[in-house]
């Protein structure tokens, strides 16, 4: 975490968060192996447009987390969503993205661990 200024301190530890956090790194990370031990997967297809649906199977994950919803035509990820109930979700919208990027170092200290 940091603040306006940049300095950085630790967020609170929750053991209760790490399942989902754990969770959310596998979908991002999309390692299938684990995406199996820990989701019931959905997907439909219409013409290029796709979209994979991820349920988790642990129901503290499920409670915390929500459905975990990713979408995106033909090889590109567009879109996503944390749908945690009706009213509550959270949308990341994808833009444009650039290959082989090298970030200086000092942007590296910066952003990135």
């Amino acid at each position: 975490l940091r603040d306006a200024r940049g300095r950085e301190r630790k967020p609170p530890a929750d053991r209760r968060m790490q399942g989902t956090t754990d969770a959310l790194v596998a979908v991002l990370r999309f390692d299938l192996a684990e995406l199996e031990k820990s989701f019931a997967l959905r997907g439909r297809r219409e013409g290029e447009t796709w979209t994979i649906a991820f349920v988790p199977r642990d129901p503290a994950v499920a409670k915390d987390l929500g459905t975990v919803m990713l979408g995106g035509t033909q090889a590109r990820l567009e879109r996503i969503i944390m749908m945690h109930s009706a009213t509550q979700r959270i949308e990341i919208l994808v833009g444009e993205t650039h290959d082989n990027v090298v970030f200086p170092p000092e942007i590296l200290k910066r952003f990135f661990r």
